[in-house]
Parts: C-alpha cells; structure tokens; sequence
C-alpha cells in the first residue's frame, strides 16, 4: 500500500511541476490590460506604438502567445514543433521539424524576416522558448540546410551540451546570437520573453539568444567540435565558414539595439509547483538542485544514493521525503535504432540502484513532452527490475529505455506545452 501512495504522490508533482511552468500561467500576470507590466518597473503600452507584431518561436510558443490574445496584433508568426497540437490562434503557425531543421524551418524563418519590412514606430513582441535553435533556422550564405542537419545530427549524439551546440549553432547562423536584434533595428521597439530550458538561465543559451547579446567566438566553436571529435566529419561548407571566423577574429557581436529581454520562466518554476503538491499532500519536499547536469545513467547513482542516505541514517532529510531535481542531463549515443532519452535512462538506472530495497519511487520527465525521440520520461519503483521480463542492462546499454518502460505500463506522456527542462521527483518512505 505504501508503494502505491508513494506513486501517486510522485505523479501527482510531476503533474503540478509541469503545470507550473505552464507559459500562459507565468505572462498572463505581466499582461495588464494592453500594457505589458514587469516586476522591475519597465511597462509598454500597446497604444504608444504605430503597430504591434507578434513573434513567437520554440515548443512553448502557441501558449506563451495565448497570453497576448486580447491585444490587436497586426501582424505576427508562431513557429512551433510538429509534434505539437495546434491551439486557437489569431496567429498564423507554423509546425516545423525538431531537433533537426529542415526547409521548412527556413521557410518559417524567413517568413518572419519578411514581416518586418517596411516597418517602424513598431512594437515587436518576441517570444522565445526551448527548441527554437532548431526551429528558427536561417543559414549562413553558402551553408546549405542539409549540411545544417548533419551537424545538427552529430552535435546531438555526441554527449555535448546544449550551451555547447547552441554555441556552434550560433556562428553558422544569420538569425540567431543576436542577429535577429540586428534586423529588427529601425523597426521600432523589441520586447522579448523568454522562457529558459538551460541550466542557469543564460538568456544567450535560450534557442541560441536571437536577440541576446553573443560572446562566444568561432574559436569556441571550432574547440567544441574538436573536444567532441566532430571537427573532421563536419561538412565542408561549414568547416570553411567557421576557419574564415577563426582567421578573422570575428565574434559576432551584436550592435546597440532597441531591445529588452526578460526572463518570464524557469525550471525553478515547475520545481516550485511540485513542492507545493508535495506540501498539500503531507509530502516533506527537499531541493537538491535545478542545475543538475551529466550523464543521466551516472547522475542516476548519486541522486539515488541520497535517497537511500535518507532511509539509512536521516540524512540529509528524515523520511519521508521528496527529493527534488532540475537541470538538463544528456546521454552519448552510439549508432543505434533506439533512443529512449537522458531521463528514462535516469530512471531506469535509479531503478537499477533501489531493486533491493522498497519504499521508493523515482520519476523523471522532460518538461516538453519528448525524452529523446519518445515519450516524456517514465516513472519506476523497488519493483520494477523484478517485475520487467525484459533485461534492464541490456536495454540501458541499447538505449532501449522506452520499450523497457513501455512494456510495464510505465512511460510518461505530457503534451508540448511548456519548455524548462528535466524534472525529477524521488519520493522516500520509511526503510
């Protein structure tokens, strides 16, 4: 009985963490009226402005724009994840691919560029969310989107970061590392919402900072692809572009702009959600971290050691206790059919680490609805290696996670609403 409260209470937060990072939840307080409002002062009335256009790109786009819905926009482009069920907009969107960009990412982008021309005494609304490196994509003259893709295809199985990728990302780029900011210069005004999916919240990590300014270097991104053993393999187009950068000394730097970019979200705001769960259903909640970051089957062992530090000795909190975790885990993929995704191989290898004790429950979702290229991530227990015909090790070392869990029952499906990285919920009962 206890393993079945334990469950509910663990699913229960990760339910309410994912609904408290829901992105018409955290602007709609910002939007007063036709004014735009922020707790540091600075307010913008819609009427001050000749125009107002709306631009919002990456998975949780469609419901950070929801929030504006009152307000005569005049013009605007929602670019979101064709996984992505579409919601009522007054707002023309786009689904477009994710993680690997295609024409019609291109497309979308340039759809958007061509809505600024011509304008000014303009209020430009700029909505940004986790996924929009990819689907806000406009090469560099000379790159093509399949040599983009390639990359894209490395960088992702290669176990680097996303403060890495994105950093890559942003040199080959025409739109992104500020360069969107540039192009909305004499436009008129830029107000930027963004909804962070990176460990710490560097707004230039944020679908690689369209209008943040950008420090890194082509030299950082020639080390990146040569640290992870991608140099060699990338293709030619992009190699060169990047050697010019490096031999230029070019940094990108974006020019003064009329912009302003506002952090409206976090990860720490679906942490916050689960713990108020936990406390209305009697659940003792711990934080541990929001910037977890590593290999998810390795972090696995660490998080799970605490968890039975708890039941062991009370520390570093009595049971029962919620242990709670947000970062961003990856994992490194070798060349194989299946990809289950950094949290189910969180979970299944927490599993791993509690089959022989019982009382704890571990869940781990991505908060975008899409662990890998499955579902959202899974959710297991002391039981669950025993009660599995499949063979856990096999399927950890195969990345065959997600038909390990869903042969139990126990994957974890969100929609793609939000964008604010790994939640993980670990619930401890009394040894």
């Amino acid at each position: 009985m206890e393993n079945i409260r334990l469950r509910g209470i663990t699913m229960g937060m990760i339910n309410a963490g994912v609904k408290g990072a829901d992105p018409l939840d955290l602007i709609s307080p910002l939007v007063r009226g036709h004014s735009l409002v922020f707790p540091e002062g600075e307010t913008y009335h819609s009427e001050d402005y000749k125009e107002v256009l709306l631009f919002a790109v990456g998975k949780a786009s469609q419901r950070m724009a929801l929030a504006f819905d009152h307000w005569d926009i005049s013009d605007g482009l929602i670019i979101t994840d064709s996984r992505a069920p579409l919601q009522d907009s007054k707002i023309p969107i786009r689904r477009c691919s994710h993680p690997i960009p295609g024409e019609d990412n291109i497309a979308a982008t340039r759809e958007i560029i061509d809505k600024l021309e011509g304008k000014h005494d303009t209020l430009i609304l700029f909505l940004i969310s986790g996924g929009a490196s990819s689907l806000f994509c406009l090469p560099e003259e000379g790159i093509s989107i399949n040599d983009v893709a390639a990359l894209n295809q490395q960088m992702l199985l290669s176990g680097a970061s996303i403060k890495e990728i994105n950093t890559v990302r942003k040199h080959i780029s025409q739109v992104k590392g500020g360069k969107f900011a540039r192009l909305c210069q004499g436009k008129g005004e830029i107000i930027t919402l963004i909804l962070s999916d990176v460990v710490g919240d560097d707004m230039s990590v944020v679908g690689s900072g369209p209008t943040v300014e950008d420090r890194t270097t082509y030299g950082h991104a020639k080390d990146i692809l040569e640290r992870y053993s991608i140099w060699e393999n990338v293709p030619r187009s992009i190699k060169e572009h990047i050697n010019r950068g490096v031999i230029e000394g070019r940094k990108d730097i974006p020019l003064e702009t009329n912009g302003h970019n506002h952090l409206v979200g976090s990860n720490m705001d679906a942490i916050r959600g689960a713990v108020e769960y936990g406390d209305k259903h009697g659940m003792p909640c711990l934080i541990l971290t929001c910037q977890n970051q590593g290999e998810a089957r390795e972090v696995a062992k660490v998080i799970m050691g605490i968890a039975n530090e708890c039941q062991d000795s009370g520390k570093p909190a009595e049971t029962p206790v919620a242990l709670l975790v947000g970062g961003e885990m990856t994992t490194k993929m070798e060349k194989t059919g299946c990809f289950g995704g950094p949290n189910r191989e969180f979970v299944l290898s927490a599993a791993m680490e509690i089959k022989d004790r019982s009382n704890i429950v571990v869940a781990a979702v991505d908060t975008d609805g899409v662990d890998g290229k499955g579902k959202a991530g899974a959710i297991a227990d002391c039981e669950t290696v025993k009660r599995s015909y499949l063979d856990p090790y096999k399927c950890l070392a195969e990345h065959d996670t997600e038909r390990f869990f869903d042969a139990l029952g126990d994957s974890i499906e969100l929609p793609v609403n939000t964008n604010v990285n790994d939640l993980i919920v670990v619930t401890v009962g009394k040894k």
